[in-house]
């Protein structure tokens, strides 16, 4: 009997552990995502795409 409740007490929270991590990960992946395509701005250190852009124009 006792066996049994401390099978269902370890397969709850494998489970509950196992949702919290796949959630942390999707939550992540999207943070980084919009960090990347969202908010950073990028310094152009060279004058490789002048006239268009000139060194140390952000984008």
């Amino acid at each position: 009997m006792m066996k049994e409740k401390a099978k269902k007490y370890l397969s709850v929270a494998i489970d509950r552990l196992l949702y919290l991590s796949v959630a942390f990960l999707c939550v992540s992946a999207v943070w980084l995502l919009s960090q990347v395509f969202l908010f950073s701005s990028f310094s152009v250190p060279t004058d490789s795409m002048t006239p268009a852009i000139v060194p140390g124009d952000c984008v």
